[in-house]
């Protein structure tokens, strides 16, 4: 099947860093949705015992520890590239806050609150510090999501194959879909 009819709302790293440049990033929550959307959407469209699926799987388990780890320097982040400034970010974050903790009543969502009087002047203005894209860049670099590495690109490749328990594939015809 292709993927588009599969994946309804697809997402990638280059389109998160995107988003980070153009500061879209109005929440953490937002930010760590899309890193969970690409990790789920790769685990649906895959085959369970592929590569790519195992190593979804597994970039989710240690991405959502990493971006635990990293949630107050996320957040204040997102609070200093907010294109509305610091002050809005906190705002907003509060109503995330009180919107996801009505939603799962009984539960206690763990929210950091942001002082909007600790951020410099004039972090809303479209000349942030760079320190902080910086640092919110450095989750992509922390959770191997640069760009370079092996191609896990073929959609047929499990490690059936490779375990000698299945049909042997060529080079050639395991080419990417």
């Amino acid at each position: 099947p292709g993927y588009f009819t599969v994946i309804k709302k697809p997402m990638c790293f280059k389109l998160m860093r995107q988003k980070l440049a153009d500061r879209e990033y109005r929440t953490w929550r937002a930010f760590v949705e899309d890193f969970e959307l690409i990790c789920n959407n790769a685990t649906t469209y895959n085959q369970r015992r592929s590569k790519i699926h195992k190593a979804a799987a597994q970039m989710l388990r240690s991405g959502k520890k990493l971006l635990q780890t990293s949630e107050l320097e996320g957040r204040k982040a997102v609070a200093l590239l907010h294109p509305d400034g610091p002050h809005a970010a906190a705002l907003e974050e509060e109503r995330e806050a009180t919107a996801a903790g009505s939603a799962m009543a009984g539960a206690t969502p763990s929210t950091v609150k942001l002082e909007p009087s600790a951020a410099p002047e004039g972090a809303g203005s479209k000349h942030a510090p760079s320190s902080a894209l910086t640092a919110y860049e450095a989750l992509f670099e922390d959770s191997g999501a640069s760009s370079g590495g092996e191609d896990y690109s073929s959609f047929s490749d499990t490690d059936l194959e490779e375990d000698g328990g299945g049909g042997q594939l060529s080079p050639s015809s395991s080419a990417a879909a």
